[in-house]
């Protein structure tokens, strides 16, 4: 079954309800359910199809053990519930109503009396006929006093119910096994939830053996304790005599499935009897919230409202397609290996088709995204977003003669699985890559692993921010070592042949990646700067010949501890690396926060770094076969920062080269320049250590870059794309950021001669009044340093002459002399040297930009 995204209801209001329960959110602003009144909610198009599948899924299973399906009526007749005495007993949760005759009705929440008068009146009913199972999927009613958290407590639900007739009490035990056995398959090894089964009173249903099932979850529904080594729970405060051992858990949970052995209460009301005797058939009966079950998986398996995440058996869609103006990838998060015949025909459209026929031939239900206005990274969010497994992004194709054979194979980075480069190629060049793919594995792990291809070399590069703070949440970073020991692990599975990081402040944590990854990334460097160190590092496949390391003479501010850039010493660090004949200066680096950009101190010195930073590549470069500069720069494409680097250092934006389509016209655009489909690595929705307000809108910023230039070999770009977002398996991401991954094509062929190009002179003016206003303000703070000391120094004096005779004030006023006394002199300190230090780099910007202008 295939679906288009043009044709389909995809996206919800955009503002979530106000609701703790993370299903009730997720599932209205994702477009799956809508809500109509307290209680009460409309399945839309998503919804619809999970809870489709969850009926499917039931039904298969319930056909392995033999059960008949029918369709009874909702309306049921008070003369039925007064047969079992229910009707008053139900009270008032049951929804009562008369006809015009005034005859009452009830909308009923459960069918035992209906179903049993039903079976009593086959006129076919043989003793052969049983064990008899019939069940249904029909909505029942509840008149609830607090309807809450969307779907699981609402007033209208949908319910699988079954119900069994046996002949005796020994075969009634065995149905009810059977049906248990099969409640198990359905949740435990179809749907693979965490499911306890909890012993229970069965209430108004009556019977003598109740056993509800529970999935744990945070809303406090229901409190259980549950015995792993049992494998059976309780609700609190009732206990077990059999269970002897003392693994008790206590857990708040959800029961999403109650089963009942109800004796012959309902068949000796009804008079419903085994065949030819006067013996009432004993009954069974077992429920299962279908509706319900939907945002109990969301809440067991998501963290985001924009992350939906549902088991593989229930998911909407099987895989989606979009089509792009690229490359060919496939993103997943678990996927088999599959392989697809293919025609020859090589226009995208046709494979677009041909993939569709192929997965649909799986049994796999399709959705093409040809939303072509939206960008492919919008796209992609789109489809996260409600959680589908398996996404294929095609590109299009040149026409030339094409193998027919596409392999989808295993485990790519952060849990994707990707299309081995589907290289859909000619005779010839299926020869050069099945010789590029044997040379590159007999290589790997060489020192000289450069991978060779009929065009040139292929050098492949990532830069992520790993947000590494040693110091313990919450003013150091949450989850480090976990994401550390994660990120070695998908290092060893990925081919990168040189790895930028930053916010490794630790050398510990550098020391214990490098040996993670010493068999494989042999070369390493670490630029040691500051008090806490840079943070910067570089891991390589490939000899490093030589290293350089600058520290950005101005990296904020000494009292300002809360931020702590100044006691990291920002570098920019260089490694050359030898790569067969070419050489390669490559370059990482961190530039000093924003962290409020309506009100940016910090801005004159970013601005200088810069400047340094476009300087020090600018004159270091020479010689250099290519260039390439990795790293948080903390600046915006719309930023000055941003525009200096690239315009005085010549170098180019890998992602904005490889996205010129997404990014035309947007260059000071802010807003343009934002979203997670325009590149954001930071401050992103869908990661999960974004604040909860940045995780509500996308304003997410693209500050980490990957940028590169030719030197005396011509250097190309083949792909950029983000990469290391959510790890694997899990529900939390590499880094609060995410990683910004490249490959490229260098033509180690010929060498050409370097060219240079002149400054660019209205940047460099508009920079030097940015680094001008920087002085001014540092001369205004200086004057506040001397003053400020004054008046600590004079109140320190005047205090001299004010002794109080009380011990303790005494004490307090000598404790309030040293502080007073010490803060002075901090402020003689930083107006002295600080602040004169500050202002003499600047000089030092400014009189360098003023001096490629020959002012």
């Amino acid at each position: 079954m295939a679906f288009k995204a043009s044709q389909f209801l995809f996206h919800g209001s955009g503002v979530p309800p106000a609701s703790k329960c993370l299903s009730h959110q997720a599932l209205q602003l994702n477009c799956f359910i809508q809500k109509v009144d307290s209680g009460l909610y409309s399945l839309l198009p998503l919804g619809q199809l999970v809870i489709d599948r969850i009926n499917r899924l039931i039904e298969d299973e319930f056909s392995r053990i033999g059960a008949l399906r029918i369709s009874v009526p909702i309306l049921g007749p008070k003369k039925l519930w007064d047969e079992t005495e229910r009707w008053d007993a139900m009270g008032k949760e049951l929804f009562q109503l008369s006809d015009r005759g005034k005859n009452p009705f009830c909308l009923q929440p459960t069918a035992e009396e209906m179903v049993t008068s039903l079976v009593r009146n086959l006129p076919s009913l043989r003793v052969a006929s049983l064990p008899l199972l019939l069940y249904q999927t029909t909505e029942k009613f509840r008149d609830e006093r607090n309807p809450r958290f969307g779907l699981i407590r609402g007033r209208q639900f949908l319910m699988n119910d079954m119900y069994s007739f046996d002949v005796d009490v020994d075969s009634c035990q065995k149905t009810y096994s059977l049906v248990t056995s099969a409640y198990r398959r359905i949740f435990k090894d179809a749907l693979q939830l965490e499911i306890r089964t909890v012993v229970s009173d069965p209430g108004v249903h009556g019977g003598a053996i109740s056993h509800e099932y529970h999935l744990e979850n945070n809303l406090e529904e229901d409190k259980i304790s549950y015995c792993s080594r049992c494998e059976i729970g309780h609700k609190p405060g009732e206990t077990d005599p059999q269970c002897s051992h003392s693994e008790l858990q206590e857990m708040s949970s959800i029961e999403i499935a109650h089963t009942f052995q109800l004796g012959t209460r309902y068949a000796q009301a009804f008079k419903a009897f085994v065949p030819g005797t006067q013996r009432p058939l004993e009954m069974g009966c077992y429920g299962i919230g279908v509706s319900r079950l939907l945002p109990a998986c969301v809440d067991a398996l998501s963290i985001d409202v924009k992350a939906i995440r549902l088991p593989n058996k229930i998911v909407p869609f099987d895989a989606a397609i979009i089509m792009a103006s690229k490359v060919l990838f496939i993103f997943s998060l678990k996927m088999q290996v599959l392989k697809f015949q293919l025609s020859s025909d090589p226009t995208a459209l046709s494979l677009c088709e041909e993939l569709q026929s192929a997965l649909q031939a799986r049994n796999m239900t399709v959705l093409l995204h040809d939303m072509h206005k939206m960008s492919v990274g919008d796209r992609l969010y789109d489809l996260n977003r409600i959680g589908i497994p398996r996404i294929f992004v095609l590109a299009n194709v040149t026409k030339r003669s094409f193998s027919t054979e596409i392999e989808l194979s295993a485990v790519g980075r952060s849990g994707e699985v990707r299309l081995d480069m589907v290289t859909i190629t000619s005779g010839t060049d299926r020869d050069h890559r099945n010789r590029d793919r044997s040379e590159k594995n007999g290589t790997i792990g060489s020192s000289n692993a450069e991978r060779h291809k009929s065009n040139g070399l292929e050098l492949r590069v990532l830069t992520l921010n790993m947000w590494c703070l040693s110091q313990p949440w919450p003013v150091g970073s949450k989850d480090r070592k976990h994401r550390l020991k994660r990120l070695a692990e998908a290092l060893l599975i990925e081919e990168y042949d040189i790895v930028g990081l930053q916010e490794i402040w630790k050398e510990g944590d550098y020391l214990n990646l490098v040996d993670q990854l010493k068999d494989v990334y042999k070369f390493h460097h670490y630029f040691h700067s500051g008090w806490t160190g840079s943070g910067v590092c570089i891991l390589s496949r490939h000899p490093i010949v030589s290293t350089l390391t600058h520290r950005y003479s101005l990296n904020g501010f000494a009292h300002h501890v809360h931020r702590g850039d100044w006691f990291g010493g920002k570098v920019v660090g260089m490694v050359e690396l030898e790569i067969g004949d070419c050489r390669v200066n490559f370059y990482s680096t961190h530039l000093h926060a924003e962290y409020n950009r309506e009100n940016d101190l910090y801005l004159p010195h970013r601005t200088a770094q810069a400047f340094e930073l476009s300087q020090f590549v600018r004159h270091t470069a020479h010689g250099a076969d290519a260039v390439i500069v990795v790293g948080d720069l903390n600046l915006e494409p719309v930023d000055l920062g941003y525009r200096i680097i690239l315009a005085q250092a010549e170098l180019l934006d890998a992602w904005r080269l490889s996205h010129e389509a997404e990014y035309s016209g947007a260059d000071m655009d802010l807003a343009r320049c934002r979203g997670v489909g325009r590149g954001g690595t930071s401050d992103r929705p869908d990661n999960s250590y974004s604040s909860i307000l940045r995780q509500r809108t996308d304003e997410s910023k693209r500050i980490d870059y990957i940028l590169f230039k030719s030197g005396r070999m011509n250097m190309s770009l083949e792909e950029c794309e983000i990469t290391m977002n959510k790890i694997p398996g899990e529900e939390i991401n590499y880094s609060d950021h995410v990683g910004v991954h490249a490959r490229f094509l260098i033509d180690d062929t010929h060498r050409q001669v370097s060219q240079h190009a002149e400054p660019h002179r209205p940047l460099l003016i508009e920079a030097i009044g940015y680094v001008a206003g920087g002085q001014r303000r540092a001369r205004t703070d200086r004057l506040l340093f001397f003053c400020s000391a004054a008046v600590l120094f004079s109140c320190v004096l005047v205090s001299v002459f004010f002794e109080p005779n009380n011990a303790i004030l005494s004490m307090g006023l000598a404790i309030t002399r040293f502080v007073l006394t010490v803060i002075a002199v901090f402020c003689i300190w930083y107006g002295l040297i600080g602040l004169t230090l500050e202002l003499k780099s600047l000089k030092a910007a400014k009189q360098s930009m003023q001096q490629l202008l020959n002012d």
